[in-house]
């Protein structure tokens, strides 16, 4: 497989660009994306799009799917945790909600944050 090489600075990219971008990261083909990527101006738009590719498109999930498979394990693996950290205070409930806004309700998936006040399924709430 060919490895493509982005040694772009820019963060001034379209949706369609950084779209692309999630794509080759998901797919290996590059390592790593663009420097400031993240931290740039759009950086948190970015995050939107590319929870969006993820579970759309590589993922092929439908929405109502999301809270049953869609964990921070996924994040990870896909290589996007960076996402969580950066702007969510590494939750991925807050991204989602963030991608899909007041479609789902912190209950909804199967490991809750305790900062949502929501006590994960067998234990008990205080």
């Amino acid at each position: 497989m060919e490895k493509i090489s982005y040694k772009i600075r820019t963060t001034n990219l379209t949706e369609d660009e950084v779209k692309k971008l999630i794509k080759y990261k998901l797919e290996k083909k590059i390592v790593q994306l663009p420097y400031g990527f993240w931290r740039c101006d759009k950086g948190k738009e970015h995050s939107k799009t590319a929870i969006r590719y993820l579970i759309e498109e590589h993922l092929a999930l439908d929405i109502d799917e999301i809270p049953k498979k869609v964990t921070a394990k996924t994040f990870h693996e896909a290589g996007l945790f960076r996402i969580l950290v950066e702007f969510f205070d590494s939750s991925y409930f807050k991204a989602i909600d963030y991608t899909y806004p007041d479609y789902f309700k912190p209950c909804s998936f199967q490991r809750v944050s305790k900062e949502f006040g929501m006590e994960k399924k067998g234990e008990k709430a205080l």
